[in-house]
C-alpha cells in the first residue's frame, strides 16, 4: 500500500503556534493518506514541558479515521531528544512517535522496537 505523507508541514504550523508550550498531535491513516490530527494539550501546569493529549481528541479522531500510527508532539527552544517519558510512552502505545521543532524546521521519530528496557 501506498501512503502519501503530506502532514509534516501542518505538524510545524502546529508546533510552531503552540510556542512557548509543547504542542501535541496524532498522526493516522485515512483513505490511504497519512494525516495529521490537531489535539489539545492538556498539560495544564506543564504545558512547556510536557503534553497530555485531551481524551475528546483522541476519540474524535479514533472515530474518524482508518488507524492511528503515530503520536506527535513537540520539544520548544531547539531540544531535539526523545525524554525518558516519550520513549516509555512509544513502547507502551506501541506507536511511533514523532518529534517535532519548528524553529530548525526538523522532525525526528522513534519506534517502538528500537526503545530498548529502561532501567534505573
Amino acid at each position: 500500500m501506498n501512503i502519501e505523507k503530506s502532514w509534516k508541514k501542518e505538524a510545524m504550523n502546529h508546533a510552531d503556534s503552540c510556542y512557548p508550550d509543547e504542542c501535541c498531535g496524532i498522526v493516522a491513516i485515512k483513505n490511504n493518506k497519512e494525516i495529521y490530527w490537531k489535539c489539545k494539550n492538556i498539560a495544564y501546569e506543564y504545558k512547556a514541558t510536557s503534553f497530555v493529549i485531551d481524551p475528546d481528541d483522541w476519540i474524535e479522531c479514533e472515530d474518524s479515521v482508518d488507524e492511528i500510527v503515530g503520536i506527535v508532539h513537540s520539544h520548544p527552544d531547539n531540544e531535539l531528544i526523545f525524554s525518558v517519558t516519550d520513549k516509555i510512552s512509544c513502547k507502551q502505545l506501541d506507536l511511533t512517535f514523532y518529534l517535532v521543532e519548528p524553529s530548525s524546521d526538523r522532525i525526528i521519530k522513534i519506534e517502538p522496537n528500537e526503545v530498548k528496557c529502561l532501567e534505573k
